[in-house]
């Protein structure tokens, strides 16, 4: 079981993965995005610098799932594919075209790809821990979550997407529907 957890900052995906992972007793995979942001500053660098970090945090994300068998991670390669394109590294059309490739063949292996619902968790700023906060502004994350989701329909097959309701900001009623989806993929 491959099972994807995507979706704009602040809508409770780390919460989910770990309550899925507990329950579905699956490795949980985190979101190993240090190498961007440390040390502070890092993001902001040229893209020659950045576009080794991107493919180093891909590079890692799909050795780690590699290696397990039955896993749940949060944030896939679409994940880190919208944020290569928000800050700009599309105009580097070959690098662009190649991370790509690589992130539609991972969305291809997910058996689901879950997207919690946007805007029903209040967005309280978030210290990476390593000094960065995260940015909470609802509009910015709207069109990060559109744009996630976007390519994950763009690249996924339609049954395999699940698109959290939002009328229950509950991760209990959350995993209860994933794996109600997975039982019903299952038969």
């Amino acid at each position: 079981m491959k099972i994807a957890v995507c979706g704009c900052a602040g809508i409770g995906k780390s919460t989910l993965v770990a309550a899925l992972a507990e329950r579905l007793a699956v490795t949980p995979l985190g979101e190993h995005y240090e190498a961007l942001f440390s040390p502070p500053g890092t993001f902001n660098a040229e893209p020659v610098r950045l576009i080794p970090l991107f493919n180093q945090v891909m590079d890692d994300k799909h050795r780690l799932q590699d290696e397990a068998t039955n896993f749940v991670v949060d944030r896939a390669g679409i994940d880190l594919l919208n944020l290569w394109m928000a800050r700009g590294l599309a105009r580097y059309g070959d690098a662009t075209r190649e991370f790509a490739d690589r992130c539609q063949d991972y969305v291809k292996r997910y058996d689901l790809i879950v997207f919690p619902p946007w805007g029903v968790l209040p967005l309280v700023p978030h210290d990476g821990g390593d000094g960065r906060v995260r940015v909470q502004d609802p509009w910015i994350q709207l069109r990060n979550h559109a744009a996630i989701l976007g390519l994950a329909r763009l690249w996924g097959r339609e049954e395999k997407i699940l698109c959290l309701p939002d009328e229950r900001a509950d991760v209990k009623s959350w995993v209860d529907q994933v794996c109600t989806v997975l039982e019903r993929q299952s038969n």
